[in-house]
């Protein structure tokens, strides 16, 4: 059997809909930019997470990674806060999290993809076909670039 297909079969991507799986992504997302990155002091949560499509990806061990997607005030689609847990990362978690970012996105009448993404995550990007806009630049005390992806292609 090809070894990605029998991982992706045994993780599930979803958008979110009940609060204790907000509460898991939410932690994750502390885990990884507050406790580990140490990009924020007490939590990342900001007023974009209001109107945001939230999307979890679990394995057997419950919600391992999130992502959420929304619509700026100029009608820009983001993608951002994508997190996957430590020792989780090396499989094909955050690839699925962003494929649900850029269908849902996508679902809404969305032609382009926006993520501020850091320096160390763009080659990951990249191989999803995503291109580098602007950067790079400081965000939260971490280099950053602005990336895109057009989703009608």
């Amino acid at each position: 059997m090809d070894m990605e297909k029998g991982r992706k079969e045994r993780l599930k991507c979803y958008v979110v809909d009940n609060e204790k799986e907000m509460n898991a992504c939410f932690n994750i997302r502390k885990s990884v930019f507050v406790d580990e990155l140490k990009m924020f002091e007490e939590s990342d949560v900001d007023s974009f997470d209001e109107e945001a499509v939230h999307i979890a990806v679990s394995d057997e061990s419950g919600i391992i990674g999130t992502v959420r997607v929304y619509k700026d005030k100029k009608g820009n689609w983001f993608g951002g806060r994508l997190a996957v847990r430590k020792g989780k990362r090396h499989g094909i978690a955050g690839r699925l999290l962003v494929k649900k970012a850029e269908d849902i996105a996508l679902k809404n009448g969305a032609h382009t993809l926006f993520a501020l993404v850091q320096k160390k995550n763009v080659n990951f990007f990249k191989k999803l076909k995503w291109e580098v806009k602007e950067g790079p630049f400081e965000y939260y005390g971490i280099l950053h670039y602005l990336m895109k992806t057009k989703l009608d292609k």
